[in-house]
């Protein structure tokens, strides 16, 4: 099992659509949304690179 970190910036416009997708990701957990657009999220796949395909 392999557990990533994530910080993730996001344009205040596309917020509640990159929100959506990503809550919708399997092995995706939005943990915070914080001001000016940053989002913190972890990302739980069985290896490493499968964190890379993890959108598809």
């Amino acid at each position: 099992m392999d557990i990533s970190g994530v910080l993730a910036q996001v344009k205040p416009e596309k917020e509640k659509d990159v929100l959506q997708a990503l809550r919708g990701m399997a092995g995706v957990e939005v943990h915070e949304v914080l001001p000016g657009g940053r989002v913190v999220l972890t990302i739980e796949t069985d290896t490493p690179d499968d964190a890379h395909d993890i959108a598809g």
